[in-house]
């Protein structure tokens, strides 16, 4: 997560220039096994999205946690929110409400994240934000992907 949040932060551009990642790890959460290539493909995704979503000048929290045998990592924005009408939608391939979007982005990160054995959950509120969960089993899980 370090390394992504390090990235997002030099290939910001635009309004998303200007907006802060803030980390909340937890202390307690275990090492977990995953693919670390396609995992930083996800939390890169979400990050960018999440900055890309925000105002200028706003905050980005990203905030790991973990109980009931798995990881969970939160990445929560105060930005524009997602309109309800399309937040059943936001994980199949090409939907996009971006105006230089193809929509693939989510679509791969629920891909990326199934493979692990793990899920994605969103949470967003038109106007106040949205926060993205992926859950990660602590006992890998990972089955073969064509993204590899």
């Amino acid at each position: 997560l370090d390394r992504v949040i390090e990235q997002v932060n030099r290939e910001k551009k635009g309004d998303a220039a200007s907006v802060t990642i803030e980390k909340d790890f937890s202390s307690d959460v275990p090492s977990i096994e995953f693919d670390s290539q396609l995992m930083e493909r996800v939390f890169s995704n979400l990050i960018m999205n999440a900055a890309q979503a925000s105002k200028p000048g706003g905050v980005v929290t990203v905030k790991t946690s973990h109980s009931g045998g798995q990881v969970e990592v939160a990445v929560i924005d105060r930005g524009t929110g997602i309109d309800a009408k399309n937040l059943e939608s936001i994980f199949n391939p090409f939907f996009t409400t971006k105006s230089d979007g193809v929509g693939l982005g989510l679509s791969i990160v629920s891909k990326i994240v199934d493979d692990h054995g793990g899920k994605i959950t969103v949470e967003s509120v038109l106007g106040e934000g949205t926060t993205f969960r992926v859950l990660l089993p602590l006992a890998p899980s990972l089955k073969h992907t064509a993204l590899e």
